[in-house]
């Protein structure tokens, strides 16, 4: 890839010359019972800068004719089959709730995760999730979406708890790439991480929490002030572009948690990344930081594996998974 993150070889010699899988990337064709879905990669920073800086809300396109493409890879999804057949209800209900500018992006994601568990209680009723027309109704009107966003913003925010197995995870994921192979941009975020957060100075929990919120005001200013919809943006298009809530081995809920993980982790690389460039951070830098988180999120079996190990060996409650990794809200921090 060359400076203007455009292929070198494609360049020289045209597309002839790719092999299959470079061909089709950054692109993403999964295929289940009578869909095809098509979804470009953030690891892509062609990509990323497309979708997550624009001003505007991602709006999916729905086609009922396959458009036929040369040197495709199409995936197939041997998920639930329940839930593969309501896919689409799902999906759309889903970003509905990520999409709803009344409430902050803490709000949300309780009302997302709300949402999970509620899907997840009625698959254990009916296989068939014959209601699901019904929860949908009862979940989605602007009455329940309210009341439970007020929740939200009266759920208490345990701050040293996620500061805890914020760092548990990538202390346990950057280990486990140093014994194996660390990129050079493993090591650029291993070094950021400690010197933004002073680590290996005996900091108390409560220290770093108070460094995590004054890093995250500069995040604020430079990423979040400047693009208006980049939060939302991004998780519309990862809860699309990763199939959720069946993304991975588990349940709804626990594929809903790994969603909140991948969010503020990915949210920390960017307040690292904004720390170490006060005076200014450019497009550029946040396309290629989005694009390592998202690189080792989806291509790294590595980080998948960490994060599932976490949510399997903690067995949190909703309530105590939210506790811990809903966001604050800005208002919470101050400036």
């Amino acid at each position: 890839m060359g400076k203007d993150y455009l292929c070198r070889i494609q360049k020289k010699l045209g597309e002839d010359y790719l092999s299959n899988v470079c061909a089709a990337y950054p692109r993403r064709y999964v295929s289940f019972t009578d869909y095809l879905t098509e979804a470009l990669s953030l690891s892509c920073p062609v990509a990323a800068r497309s979708l997550l800086t624009q001003n505007e809300s991602i709006v999916l396109n729905e086609y009922h004719e396959v458009v036929k493409r040369e040197k495709i890879i199409i995936n197939e999804w041997p998920r639930r089959k329940v839930l593969v057949d309501k896919f689409i209800d799902i999906q759309y209900a889903a970003i509905k709730i990520l999409q709803e500018k009344r409430f902050t992006i803490r709000e949300r994601l309780m009302n997302l995760c709300l949402f999970g568990e509620a899907l997840e209680e009625l698959l254990i009723k009916d296989e068939q999730l014959k209601g699901l027309d019904s929860l949908l109704q009862s979940l989605l009107t602007d009455e329940q979406q309210a009341e439970l966003a007020k929740l939200g913003g009266a759920l208490p925010v345990n701050i040293n708890k996620f500061i805890k197995d914020l760092f548990g995870i990538l202390d346990k994921y950057f280990i486990k790439k140093k014994n194996s192979f660390a990129s050079e941009s493993d090591v650029k975020y291993m070094d950021l991480l400690a010197d933004c957060f002073h680590l290996g100075d005996d900091n108390e929990v409560s220290n770093l929490a108070a460094i995590y919120d004054d890093i995250y005001i500069n995040y604020q200013t430079h990423v979040l002030d400047e693009y208006k919809l980049f939060q939302e943006n991004y998780l519309v298009y990862q809860w699309f572009r990763n199939l959720q809530p069946i993304m991975a081995v588990g349940t709804v809920t626990e594929n809903i948690i790994m969603f909140l993980i991948y969010f503020r982790i990915q949210e920390l690389f960017l307040m690292l990344e904004a720390a170490n460039n006060k005076e200014e951070f450019t497009e550029k830098q946040i396309v290629e930081c989005i694009s390592y988180g998202t690189h080792i999120m989806e291509h790294e079996n590595v980080f998948f594996t960490v994060c599932g190990e976490y949510i399997k060996e903690r067995k949190y409650s909703l309530i105590d998974i939210m506790q811990i990794w809903l966001p604050k809200n800005a208002s919470l921090i101050q400036r």
